[in-house]
């Protein structure tokens, strides 16, 4: 996060917290780790949501792409999918093209990844 805080001041005011919807999603598809614009929060701007799961079974590096991808959707905003626009490239290309890390996606679930050497 200190990483990213440094490129982008802004998000010094992201807060991560703990959410039983993430932990829901988890269990309906094991892929799901986290999710940004919580529908159950009142105020769902600036609030990073994870399944305990992500640290129970994530090594550093998939944790960190998962981060860093959802730090992308808060660059992006909340928008809606369409056949025009797809949130999840949007929101890796903004990490691309703010903090210059390509996150990959590693099977076989395609769990977002990072090089934790760039994050130095």
């Amino acid at each position: 996060m200190k990483f990213a805080i440094r490129k982008v001041p802004e998000f010094k005011h992201i807060i991560h917290v703990y959410c039983r919807e993430c932990d829901r999603a988890h269990q309906r598809d094991s892929r799901l780790y986290a999710h940004s614009f919580c529908p159950r929060l009142a105020r769902p701007g600036n609030v990073v949501c994870w399944a305990e799961a992500a640290f129970v079974e994530l090594p550093p590096e998939h944790i960190a792409g998962i981060c860093l991808h959802e730090l992308g959707h808060q660059m992006v905003g909340p928008m809606e999918e369409s056949a025009e626009y797809d949130a999840e490239r949007e929101a890796d290309l903004a990490v691309l093209e703010r903090l210059g890390v390509a996150i990959k996606y590693k099977r076989p679930k395609l769990i977002q990844r990072v090089s934790l050497k760039k994050l130095v």
